[in-house]
């Protein structure tokens, strides 16, 4: 019997719920969000787009996509809205568009506010660790990356980062992977 890769198992399930209700702006977002996973950035813009088309007011990980896809200006402008009205708990920008643009300054509160609100939630404390650490603060980088640890003890960047980074341009990735790496996180 022929295992099938879970995103390809993802993508399958999205397209059905497509199919199922075309009008639905969640089954699109959601087809986006496992397209951008498989590293299908154009097809997955587009799908958010439909999302977005149907209801105005659903972004659902638009920005996130859009960071993947290599246009962290439009991520960082459609997605500041977003998340400043809605709950921060359910933000998942890996890398963010400030990452990605050399603005990482701007990073800070919301990623802070993000890790206050959700203590046990890696990915906030992921995102402060490689912007300290790319700001040259490395004490707070490594106290973010001990964060990291302290939630999950076996986080990899080889392993878990990596495998779960969008990235259509390999230097968005790199400099995020550096950033980790500076932060003191194991790379294997």
């Amino acid at each position: 019997m022929l295992v099938q890769h879970p995103l390809h198992r993802a993508c399958q399930l999205a397209r059905k719920a497509v199919q199922l209700d075309p009008n639905l702006p969640e089954a699109h977002a959601a087809l986006g969000q496992a397209l951008s996973r498989m590293r299908e950035h154009e097809a997955a813009v587009a799908e958010f787009e439909r999302a977005m088309a149907l209801n105005p007011n659903f972004t659902g990980s638009f920005g996130e996509v859009l960071l993947g896809a290599g246009d962290p200006v439009e991520a960082l402008s459609g997605k500041c809205g977003w998340i400043r009205s809605t709950c921060l708990g359910a933000w998942k920008p890996w890398g963010s568009p400030t990452i990605c643009s050399g603005n990482m300054r701007r990073r800070c509160p919301l990623s802070r506010e993000w890790a206050t609100r959700t203590p046990n939630f890696r990915a906030p404390h992921v995102l402060l660790a490689a912007t300290h650490a790319q700001l040259g603060n490395i004490e707070q980088a490594r106290a973010e990356a001990a964060e990291v640890l302290r939630i999950e003890p076996k986080y990899t960047i080889e392993g878990t980062q990596a495998r779960l980074t969008p990235f259509k341009r390999p230097e968005d990735a790199e400099h995020l992977f550096d950033g980790l790496r500076k932060a003191g996180l194991p790379e294997r």
